[in-house]
C-alpha cells in the first residue's frame, strides 16, 4: 500500500514545533475553545409522551428549568426547536458561525477541529451530516472548500489548493479505516475491514515531536471535486452499517472522525522533474461525531451498572477526565495555554483523547457543538452536557500558521532517519526500533510522492470500492440511479438507531429475479452476524408489485413485523414492512408502486429504530419461553394488573437475553455447551432469575439476576466481536462473562498485584535516592570548581556516568 500513509503527517498536526519550523511561524496567541449549544425539535416519541420543553435560549444564554433553574453562557446558542420561531437557527446558521470560521482558518494555514457532543438522538449527526434537504456542516464545508479552490484558480493560475480525505472510526477503543480496500480479500471480508480485517487491527496512534499526533497506515485519498468526497463518505458510512450488523452491534457505540488535509501552493508550478519550491500552507480539519453519552437508567433497571454504557462512554469518560485536568491546570497557571503544559494529562487513556490531543491542547482552533434535547425526560442528560460544555469553554489552545516548504520537511525527516539507523546499529536490540524506522521510511516515501501518481492511485481505489459494493448488491448511488434500475424496482433499506447509519444500505430486488440472502459467499446478498445462516432466505420479485420471502434454513432468525418466520414458510412483503434478519439487521421494504413509497428514502425518521430495537428478538418459539410461559400464566393470575404487566415484561426481557447469550455461546464457546434459561422464583412476589447450565445438565451452574445477566451479555457481545474479528477470544478468568470467579482466585490476584505494587514503589525509592545523590554531587562539583574549562569537563564526565547508571534502574522500574 504505497500511498496509504497519510499526508496528515505534515506539520498541520504539530503540537510542539521543531527547529525546522520555528523560523517560519508567526507569533501565536492562546485562545479559548469556542463552544456552541444547539437544541433540537421534539422527537416522535417525546411528542407522543407529551413531554414539556424545559430549555429556553436568549442570545448566548441557555436556561434549563431544573430545580433550581440554571443558566449557562456560551459563545453561541442555536434555537432549532421551533421552525416557526423568529430566532430559529437552521443548518445555514451553524455552518456560517462554525463551519465557515473553521474553513477560513484552514485556508489561512491554521488547523481546525469541531466535535459534536451529546446524548444519542440529540442531533449531533444531523448537525454534522444533515440530509438531502438540509445538509450539515461536513457537506457544506466540502462544497465551500472546492468553490474556493475553483475561485483561486480563476483569479490566479499560480495558486493551487489540494485536498486529501481520511475517514476513520473508533469502536471499542480500536481504530478502523473506513476507506481501506484490499484487492487480495474477497469483497465481503474487505467490506467488513473497518472492523474485521487484520490490516484494520494494526492501526495505531503515534505522537511525533515535530509532526504531532498521527495515524500511520491510515488511508488518505486526494480529491479534486466535492462529488469524490461524498462518494468516500457514503462508502465509509456503508461500511460502518455493515460492520455493526456483523458485530451484533445494537447501539451507536462508535466515534466517527472525518479528516480533511489542505495544502495551499502559491508560485510558479515547477516543470516535471524539478523540485517543488513554491510557498506552502498546510492545515488539517477534524470533524468528529462522538458516540452518544447514555444514562444507565435508560438502558437497564435502576441501579444496574451495565458495561454497555461503560463501553459506549469509555472514550467520553476519558475525554471528560482530560477536559477536567486541562481546565484545572490552566486555571492554576493563568491564561497561557503554553505555560500550563500537557505533562501528566491522561491523553493516552483512550484512543479518542489521544487523537484529540492537538485539538485540545496544541496547534488547533477548536470548536465544540453541544447538542441537547428540549424534553423534560432528558433533563439529566441536558444538564450533564451543559456542564461538560462549560468545562470545555475554559480550555485554551495555541494555533500557529503552518507555513513551510516540502524540502524542509524532507530534510528534517532524512536527518531523523539517519540518527535512527545509527542508534539501531549501536543498539543490542535493534528490533525494537525497526517498526519506527519503517514508519519513517514510509512517511518519507509519501512526502516525496508525485501528486499525479496519488490521483491515479485514488481513481484505481475508487473503482475497487465501487466493485465491492456492486458485488455485494449494494447501490453505489441513490435510488433509481444504481445499476440501471428503473423507478418501479422494489428495494430494501436498513433501519438503525443512529441517523447517520439509517438508510445507507440499499438493496434492489430486480423484476423477475430472486435475491438469496445468507452468510455463504454464493448468496446474491451476503451478510454476516449472529442469527444469519449460510442460506437464510430467498426474496423474489415477480412483477414489481408482489414481493415474497421464503426462509430456507432451519437455522437463523427472520422476524417480519414482530412475527417469527418458520423454516419453509413463504410470506408476502408489503410496502413499509420491517424485516429483521438475524439479531442486528433490520430492513424496511419499499415498493415504489405503492403510493407512499417514493418518500420513504427521504424521511430519515421513518428509518430510525425508535422503540423498535427489540422487535426482532421475539420470544415466541424460544425454548426458554416454552418451558416457562405456562407457569408464568398461573403466577400472573395471582398478581394485580400493574405488577403482572411488569413481571411479564421482565420475563420477556430475560428470555431475549438468554436466547442471545445461548447463540453467542454456541459460536464462541461451542466446546463447553453453555445454555441459559429464564426462571421464576417460587415465592410471591415472584422474581426473575437466569440459570446457567451445561447443554445436557439440569442443575444450574450459576443463578444470576436480570441485571447481572444484562451486564454479562454485553461482555459476551464484546467477546463475540473479538471472536468474529480474530477467530479466537482468549479471556482472563477475571473477565470471563460465562463463569464466576472463586473468592480464592480473587484473593490470589489481589495479593499478586500488591506484591507488584510494593516492588514498583521500592524501585521508585531507589531511583529517587540515586537522583538526590547525583544532584548533591553535581552541586559540590559546581561550587568547588573555579575554571570554566574544568567545569565543563567535570560536568560532562559526571553527566555521562549518571546517565549510564540510571538506565538499568529506569528499565527495571518500567
Amino acid at each position: 500500500r504505497p500511498l496509504s500513509v497519510p499526508f496528515l503527517l505534515l506539520p498541520a498536526l504539530s503540537a510542539s514545533p521543531g527547529p525546522a519550523r520555528r523560523a517560519c511561524q508567526p507569533h501565536a496567541m492562546a485562545e479559548n475553545v469556542r463552544v456552541a449549544v444547539r437544541v433540537r425539535p421534539f422527537s416522535k416519541r417525546e411528542r407522543a409522551l407529551g413531554c414539556a420543553c424545559v430549555v429556553s435560549m436568549d442570545g448566548r444564554h441557555t436556561t434549563v428549568q431544573a430545580k433550581p433553574p440554571r443558566t449557562y453562557a456560551y459563545d453561541a446558542a442555536y434555537w432549532s426547536h421551533d421552525t416557526e420561531s423568529p430566532s430559529y437557527a437552521p443548518q445555514e446558521v451553524v455552518m456560517r458561525d462554525i463551519g465557515g470560521a473553521i474553513l477560513q482558518s484552514a485556508l489561512s494555514g491554521y488547523n481546525g477541529c469541531l466535535f459534536a457532543y451529546g446524548q444519542t438522538g440529540s442531533g449531533k449527526t444531523h448537525s454534522l451530516l444533515g440530509d438531502d434537504a438540509a445538509p450539515g456542516v461536513i457537506p457544506r464545508v466540502v462544497a465551500d472548500l472546492f468553490a474556493e479552490k475553483t475561485r483561486r484558480l480563476e483569479l490566479d493560475s499560480r495558486k493551487q489548493l489540494r485536498v486529501w480525505i481520511s475517514y476513520l472510526e473508533i469502536y471499542n477503543d480500536h481504530l478502523y479505516d473506513l476507506l481501506e480496500v484490499d484487492g487480495e480479500q474477497d469483497s465481503f471480508k474487505q467490506f467488513l475491514g473497518s472492523r474485521g480485517s487484520e490490516a484494520a487491527q494494526r492501526l495505531t496512534i503515534r505522537d511525533h515531536p515535530k509532526f504531532g499526533v498521527y495515524v500511520p497506515g491510515l488511508s488518505t485519498v486526494p480529491c479534486e471535486s466535492p462529488q469524490e468526497v461524498h462518494r468516500l463518505v457514503a462508502f465509509g458510512t456503508k461500511r460502518r452499517a455493515m460492520a455493526a450488523t456483523a458485530m451484533n452491534d445494537h447501539s451507536s457505540r462508535s466515534h466517527a472522525v472525518f479528516i480533511m488535509k489542505l495544502q495551499s501552493l502559491d508560485g510558479t508550478r515547477p516543470a516535471e522533474g524539478e523540485q517543488e519550491d513554491r510557498t506552502e500552507l498546510h492545515s488539517r480539519i477534524n470533524l468528529i461525531d462522538l458516540a452518544g453519552a447514555e444514562r444507565q437508567s435508560k438502558v437497564c433497571t435502576s441501579g444496574t451498572l451495565m458495561k454497555q454504557g461503560c463501553a459506549i462512554n469509555k472514550g467520553l469518560s476519558a475525554l471528560a477526565l482530560v477536559i477536567k485536568e486541562l481546565s484545572e491546570r490552566q486555571g492554576r497557571s493563568g491564561s497561557s495555554a503554553k505555560s500550563s503544559g500537557t505533562s501528566g494529562i491522561p491523553f493516552r487513556a483512550s484512543k479518542l483523547t489521544w487523537l484529540l490531543k492537538d485539538s485540545l491542547a496544541g496547534n488547533s482552533k477548536t470548536h465544540m457543538l453541544a447538542n441537547i434535547s428540549p424534553a423534560c425526560e432528558s433533563i439529566s442528560e441536558t444538564m450533564s452536557t451543559l456542564r461538560f460544555a462549560a468545562s470545555v469553554k475554559t480550555i485554551k489552545t495555541v494555533a500557529t500558521q503552518n507555513r513551510c516548504t516540502r524540502d524542509e520537511l524532507v530534510s528534517s525527516l532524512r536527518q531523523e532517519l539517519e540518527a535512527l539507523r545509527a542508534r539501531m546499529a549501536a543498539s543490542a536490540e535493534p528490533a525494537k526500533q525497526q517498526v519506527q524506522l519503517l514508519e519513517r521510511e514510509q512517511l518519507l516515501a509519501e512526502l516525496t510522492a508525485d501528486y499525479k501518481v496519488q490521483i491515479d492511485h485514488a481513481k484505481l481505489m475508487q473503482g475497487a470500492r465501487d466493485a465491492v459494493l456492486k458485488e455485494l448488491a449494494l447501490s453505489t448511488d441513490g435510488i433509481q440511479t444504481a445499476f440501471g434500475m428503473d423507478s418501479e424496482t422494489p428495494y430494501l433499506l436498513n433501519m438503525a438507531t443512529c441517523s447517520s447509519l439509517a438508510g445507507c444500505l440499499l438493496y434492489y430486488v430486480p423484476q423477475n429475479q430472486q435475491r438469496t440472502i445468507g452468510s455463504a459467499p454464493d448468496n446474491s446478498i451476503c451478510l454476516s452476524g449472529l442469527g444469519i445462516a449460510e442460506h437464510l432466505c430467498v426474496i423474489e420479485n415477480k412483477d414489481n408489485k408482489t414481493l415474497t420471502i421464503r426462509k430456507c434454513s432451519e437455522d437463523g432468525r427472520i422476524v417480519l413485523n414482530g412475527s417469527l418466520l418458520e423454516p419453509g414458510t413463504t410470506r408476502k412483503l408489503q410496502n413499509g414492512h420491517r424485516l429483521c434478519l438475524g439479531r442486528a439487521l433490520v430492513l424496511r421494504v419499499s415498493l415504489p408502486s405503492a403510493q407512499s413509497a417514493r418518500v420513504l428514502h427521504h424521511a430519515k425518521t421513518d428509518l430510525l429504530l425508535q422503540n423498535l430495537e427489540d422487535e426482532g428478538a421475539v420470544v415466541e418459539g424460544s425454548p426458554s419461553w416454552a418451558a416457562l410461559h405456562e407457569y408464568l400464566a398461573q403466577v400472573l393470575q395471582q398478581l394485580p394488573p400493574e405488577e403482572a404487566e411488569e413481571l411479564c415484561s421482565e420475563v420477556r426481557r430475560a428470555v431475549r437475553l438468554c436466547d442471545e447469550a445461548s447463540e453467542i455461546s454456541s459460536v464462541c464457546r461451542a466446546s463447553e455447551s453453555f445454555r441459559f434459561e429464564a426462571r421464576l422464583t417460587s415465592g410471591l412476589p415472584a422474581s426473575v432469575v437466569v440459570c446457567v447450565l451445561k447443554r445436557d445438565g439440569k442443575t444450574p451452574l450459576y443463578n444470576w439476576s436480570l441485571s447481572q445477566m444484562a451486564e454479562r451479555l454485553d461482555r459476551m457481545r464484546d467477546c463475540y466481536q473479538v471472536f468474529t474479528r480474530m477467530g479466537d477470544c482468549e479471556l482472563d478468568m477475571m473477565d470471563d462473562p460465562w463463569t464466576e470467579v472463586h473468592p480464592a482466585d480473587i484473593w490470589a490476584r489481589v495479593r499478586d498485584l500488591e506484591v507488584r505494587l510494593e516492588d514498583a514503589q521500592a524501585q521508585n525509592l531507589r531511583l529517587e535516592s540515586h537522583h538526590a545523590r547525583a544532584v548533591a554531587w553535581g552541586v559540590f562539583l559546581w561550587q568547588g570548581t573555579h575554571s570554566d574549562h574544568t567545569l565543563k569537563i567535570i560536568f560532562g564526565a559526571w553527566l555521562h556516568v549518571v546517565t549510564r547508571q540510571a538506565q538499568p534502574l529506569q528499565h527495571q522500574a518500567t
